[in-house]
């Protein structure tokens, strides 16, 4: 490599840009990462950062007689040769002279054009509009060693970082921002700088959390309610400073990969109870949630390592075992699905899976399962809950299957023993306690999908539109308070699981009857059900009227059969050439052989006889509204 004219060291690409070699190149911020490292010394001492540096003649100039500096600019360039031989060295170590030469030089040039008074943002900002929006690279230097001054005032790390950042915040120019962006920054990687602006939060937990909303850019919830985090969180989101968000980040990445634990406290000797691995797991997975944004994990595949490194050290080896020792069977599944599910890598949610693997694979399974849970129906919940979680479980598909037959087996051979689907088999249902007993469990998820999950619903199905059924489930949910509170109850049983069944509070229903008592004893007992959406006509003509053009909406007609000018038969055979599915109930004061069969001419689909009371019109609306219009389904009702 070669030199270029005086004025200048020559321009050249280096290894991951590490330093280039105009005296802008070194602001890149890999070149700055290098500078940190190297000299970190000097700019300890100095209380200094890389960007303060490259703009402060004192600091130049100290640097330029420090006896420590041939040793840091060889670092520098075998950094800078990237593994080539000894007279490559020696050339990266000539032009490194030259680089800091010229930019000694160049800063000077820039400090002795510039009066010497002491600069805050204000005054940075109203010099730096003489150079309009796109400096050049002499006004550029001027405007660093501007910023260099301002921060050469305070004596700490901390006051230059406040100085910088009280520049920063009275900008309201963005390109004046983002160049004092590099310099924030800079103080930024500090971690006693960064910790102080968040308010010295009590614990690295409370840190990472506050350095998380930070860069993603939520309100910063800072455990010393510090005004200089909520000064930097609005300056980063508002100005869009992307070097300080890198720094953020650095930050957080820094603490993940320190190896103390999160929350834990080792015995002296390093070791850590079942009881603190358990916590430090715990606390992995919640911060996990803290860290995650719309784009993945802040830190990206950086903090995905160190945080499953960290679930792997916890695991591997005899601890997971200790950490299970004291838990049954259920327990000890719950907490390896619960841990996979924190897995933020490949590596841990595989070596995760393959103890859930193995614990439901365990010839004595359905053994343990029996003896650590006496009661039948919470056998069955359990195994339930354990074929949800494997169905959401990181284990590949083959082995979900794998693992839903296995659990189904073992439940259908718990259901055979216990009898539970015995009275349910049977061709006539005696016993409702038998099932409800089912619709609960159901209702609860408790059956594996497979053969248990199938009957159970293939048997509750069965009997759902029975009026048997209706009629003795409402009197076994009484307790529910009345009957509206009761279907909702049973409605909703049913349908998670997964019965169909309609709920009469979402039914739209016609009552046509010209006495206005009887009218509202129909109402009365729609009220209670729960159904809202009721039309009430006072005969066939005043029905036709009211439901014209509307004849598809209506859900149940309840008509009754004796009325002037349209009778409820005539109504009937209209209403039939218009909706021919609608369900129709007949109210009839004669429920003679021949007055039934009539109305089953014209397509009735049930028929009720006055006086009736309310519970027999409710199981008939319930029956007809969940089983449309087919009166051969189980005859006429």
């Amino acid at each position: 490599m070669t030199e270029t004219p005086a004025t200048a060291p020559g321009s050249a690409s280096l290894p991951d840009g590490i330093l280039c070699e105009q005296p802008a190149d070194l602001q890149s911020p890999q070149a700055r990462q290098i500078l940190r490292r190297i000299l970190e010394p000097f700019l300890s001492e100095q209380a200094a950062v890389p960007m303060e540096l490259l703009h402060s003649p004192p600091l130049l100039a100290q640097l330029s007689v420090d006896d420590r500096l041939p040793d840091w600019k060889n670092k520098i360039a075998r950094l800078q040769a990237d593994g080539q031989d000894a007279k490559a060295v020696d050339m990266r170590q000539r032009i490194m002279d030259a680089l800091l030469h010229f930019l000694m030089e160049q800063v000077d040039a820039a400090a002795s054009n510039l009066p010497n008074l002491p600069m805050d943002g204000k005054t940075f900002a109203m010099l730096s509009k003489k150079f309009g929006p796109t400096p050049d690279e002499r006004e550029r230097t001027l405007l660093g060693v501007l910023v260099a001054r301002a921060a050469e005032r305070h004596g700490t790390e901390f006051g230059k970082a406040e100085a910088v950042l009280d520049m920063v915040a009275h900008q309201d120019d963005v390109n004046n921002a983002l160049f004092l962006d590099p310099f924030l920054a800079d103080f930024l990687r500090i971690p006693h700088v960064t910790r102080t602006f968040l308010g010295n939060p009590p614990s690295r937990m409370e840190t990472l959390r506050d350095l998380a909303s930070l860069i993603k850019g939520q309100e910063v919830i800072a455990s010393g309610r510090s005004p200089l985090a909520l000064r930097l969180d609005f300056l980063v989101r508002e100005m869009k400073l992307p070097q300080c968000q890198e720094a953020l980040t650095f930050c957080l990445l820094t603490q993940l990969s320190d190896p103390d634990p999160f929350v834990a406290l080792p015995d002296p000797e390093g070791e850590m109870s079942a009881r603190d691995v358990f916590d430090e797991l715990l606390a992995i997975g919640e911060l996990a949630k803290t860290l995650k944004g719309p784009k993945g994990l802040v830190g990206g595949g950086r903090a995905v390592k160190l945080l499953d490194d960290r679930i792997m050290a916890l695991i591997t080896g005899d601890r997971l075992a200790q950490l299970m020792e004291d838990k049954g069977t259920i327990d000890r599944l719950r907490t390896l699905f619960r841990f996979q599910k924190m897995g933020l890598a490949a590596q841990s949610r595989r070596a995760l899976g393959e103890h859930i693997v193995d614990a439901i694979e365990d010839r004595d399974f359905a053994g343990r399962i029996r003896d650590e849970i006496p009661k039948s129906d919470e056998q069955m919940t359990s195994l339930g809950e354990l074929s949800e979680l494997v169905s959401q479980a990181a284990l590949g598909d083959a082995t979900r299957q794998r693992l839903t037959e296995t659990l189904d087996g073992v439940q259908y051979d718990l259901i055979r023993t216990n009898h539970l689907f015995t009275e349910l088999r049977k061709d006539k249902l005696r016993d409702i306690r038998a099932y409800m007993r089912v619709l609960n469990l159901a209702a609860e998820g408790a059956f594996v999908p497979g053969r248990c999950g199938t009957e159970a619903k293939d048997l509750l199905s069965r009997f759902a539109r029975h009026p048997d059924f209706l009629r003795n489930c409402l009197a076994h949910l009484q307790g529910a308070g009345d009957t509206g509170g009761s279907m909702e109850e049973l409605t909703r049983k049913l349908r998670a699981a997964g019965v169909s069944f309609r709920d009469a509070g979402t039914a739209r229903v016609l009552v046509v009857d010209d006495e206005e008592s009887a009218a509202a004893y129909v109402r009365m007992v729609l009220d209670d059900m729960g159904v809202q959406d009721v039309i009430i006509a006072q005969d066939g003509r005043d029905a036709m009227q009211r439901i014209k053009g509307k004849e598809q909406e209506i859900d149940l007609i309840i008509c009754d059969w004796m009325m002037p000018n349209m009778s409820g038969l005539e109504f009937l055979k209209q209403v039939r050439s218009l909706a021919p599915l609608v369900p129709f109930l007949m109210v009839t004061a004669l429920a003679t052989v021949e007055t039934v069969k009539k109305a089953m001419d014209h397509e009735v689909t049930a028929y009720i006889a006055k006086p009736f009371p309310p519970e027999q019109l409710e199981e008939k609306i319930l029956v007809l509204l969940n089983r449309g219009h087919d009166p051969a389904a189980n005859g006429l009702l």
